[in-house]
């Protein structure tokens, strides 16, 4: 089944890739970025995957709907506006407080905006979406 998504951003080698934005097999969990997040998408697909779940990073700028019920979005920023986007299974990964000062990296860190979140609320969206292992 082919969905039509904005821009997946997984690697050219790995199956089910397309460079016309379109997710070609249907994956467990879709992880949604913008910019600057996708770095974490990508690493929490990377945890997932050696974990057998299947995840699909898909970079958007806003929401796009999906045929996978299990859905993460993962926001530096507030959440409002993308739960239109997750559905009734998809649960937000966001960073919504700020600090005066530092690099974003020790902001990130303190409040564990990481690939390993990210990783961990796929985990309980597929969950949430009633996936089985194995399914």
């Amino acid at each position: 089944m082919t969905t039509p998504m904005t821009t997946t951003v997984d690697d050219p080698g790995e199956p089910g890739w397309s460079k016309q934005g379109r997710v070609r097999t249907d994956p467990d969990v879709v992880l949604i970025a913008t910019a600057g997040e996708v770095h974490i998408a990508r690493d929490a697909r990377a945890i997932l995957g050696r974990e057998g779940i299947a995840a699909r990073v898909v970079s958007t700028p806003g929401p796009q709907p999906c045929g996978v019920r299990a859905r993460v979005s993962v926001r530096a920023g507030s959440a409002l506006g993308w739960y239109q986007l997750l559905g009734d299974a998809g649960i937000p990964v966001r960073l919504d407080q700020f600090a005066p000062g530092g690099p974003y990296t020790a902001l990130y860190a303190q409040h564990g905006f990481c690939a390993e979140r990210v990783a961990a609320t796929a985990r309980a969206g597929l969950a949430r979406a009633g996936h089985r292992e194995g399914a």
